[in-house]
């Protein structure tokens, strides 16, 4: 007996990725993919309206579309799963996508068999179980998903009991009434119009939408629609599934800050800070502005760590960490790279003046004693600072230009100094 070929659509402009994929799936033990290819979004809409695929592997950034925009035109057309395929440097547009739609991501440089195969067929089984729960009439009362059901004009017509539990309003008080008073005021008209346009033309939509309680409190949900259509092809109702995601949400954030952030002194990590000053730098150069990033570096604290111990080390870190918040502005960045070392990226900077006023606040504010063991100590530290486009507008070697500037304030005995190119 023949096995049914799974046919699968990859978005994808760059021929070496491509090409992998294609060996992944193709040449996979199981052997049951049938693989289309196209490198253009428009292209992959044409492909979506001619054939049915089973999932859809795609990049989020085509010639003709770029990010989470990407997802949102292809989930437009798609009733298949969307798996992203990001670069390393993506993970934060990655984890957007997923939010906006996506049932998976993939990065590019990690993709194994095991693991394409492992993500196409959950995202697979997770959009089988999300029809078969929306078409699941025989546990509307019991499960905890709320089922809002309308009919051809909006007026509800049924809830189920988990609709009261996720939004506060009982049978009463919503029968009759327009899904609108659930509305949080969130979304711009442009939302509810892309919503309807896609349950006027495929007949259903599913997103995260944000909603109101009777509470009043705002909260995030997981809403399916479909249209139910009679024997004759009519749309006579439309049946919402919805799923308060809100533990799901504030679980996604906990994981988030902590992969972005540093423990101890709760500031951006190493990876948070290099992916900030790509898009940074990006927008410098978009928007023709000046960057600068200030690497910091705190003088003698081993001496602290070695006499009074790594706990009071720790508290003069976390009392550092606040106190170059409190000394730079709030469109600045400021991250703990590891140990002592501390950088920050400030944007929009119009001449040098600005840099040195934040160094020179930063040094005030870390020569106020801190008490550490019972006994007031000072801290004091070296800046480096480089300059965007003046030392030039690539991540690494704006980091280089500051580590070798920060260098010389320490030998000097300066409290911070600008990068000056060898000759």
């Amino acid at each position: 007996m023949d096995t049914e070929l799974l046919h699968i659509l990859l978005v994808e402009d760059n021929p070496g990725d491509a090409r992998l994929i294609r060996e992944l799936l193709i040449g996979s033990a199981d052997g049951v993919y049938r693989l289309d290819m196209v490198t253009r979004l428009s292209d992959a809409v044409d492909r979506l309206t001619q054939s049915n695929f089973a999932a859809i592997l795609l990049d989020l950034t085509l010639p003709d579309s770029a990010g989470i925009d990407t997802v949102l035109r292809i989930n437009a057309v798609a009733t298949a799963p969307v798996i992203v395929l990001t670069g390393m440097d993506d993970g934060d547009i990655a984890l957007s996508a997923v939010r906006a739609g996506a049932q998976d991501y993939l990065i590019k440089g990690e993709v194994t068999e095991s693991l394409l195969l492992r993500a196409i067929h959950y995202a697979i089984e997770r959009q089988r179980s999300m029809i078969e729960a929306n078409l699941s009439n025989a546990v509307f009362s019991s499960i905890s998903e709320g089922i809002l059901i309308t009919d051809v004009n909006g007026q509800i017509v049924a809830i189920n009991p988990a609709v009261t539990h996720i939004t506060g309003y009982d049978e009463a008080e919503m029968l009759g009434n327009n899904p609108r008073m659930l509305q949080s005021g969130r979304h711009d008209p442009l939302f509810y119009q892309a919503l309807w346009a896609s349950l006027l033309t495929d007949g259903h939509w599913k997103g995260e939408i944000w909603n109101r309680r009777k509470s009043g409190e705002i909260f995030p949900e997981w809403l399916t629609i479909n249209a139910v259509r009679n024997s004759a092809g009519h749309v006579t109702h439309y049946v919402g599934v919805m799923m308060d995601i809100t533990q799901q949400k504030q679980a996604e954030d906990r994981l988030f800050f902590r992969a972005t952030h540093d423990a101890l002194t709760g500031l951006p990590n190493r990876d948070h800070f290099h992916g900030r000053l790509t898009h940074s730098l990006a927008r410098s150069q978009r928007d023709d502005t000046r960057l600068a990033v200030l690497m910091i570096d705190l003088n003698d604290f081993k001496q602290i760590n070695d006499t009074l111990g790594h706990r009071s080390g720790d508290v003069a870190l976390q009392v550092t960490a606040q106190r170059l918040l409190k000394s730079v502005r709030k469109t600045d960045l400021v991250a703990r790279l590891g140990g002592d070392e501390f950088v920050i990226i400030l944007e929009d900077i119009e001449d040098n003046q600005i840099c040195i006023r934040i160094a020179e606040t930063i040094t005030l504010a870390l020569a106020e004693p801190i008490i550490l063991d019972g006994q007031p100590r000072q801290i004091s530290a070296s800046i480096g600072i480089s300059l965007c486009p003046e030392d030039g507008c690539i991540g690494d070697i704006l980091i280089e230009c500051a580590d070798e500037a920060m260098y010389r304030a320490k030998q000097a005995g300066l409290g911070y100094a600008f990068f000056m190119p060898t000759r």
